[in-house]
């Protein structure tokens, strides 16, 4: 939840565990 959106996705930065581990 640090970087919101760490790869840079169109999701909020709420769900970023499951951006930066699907990434």
């Amino acid at each position: 939840m640090a970087a919101s959106g760490c790869l840079g996705t169109a999701v909020p930065n709420s769900p970023t565990v499951v951006s930066g581990s699907a990434e």
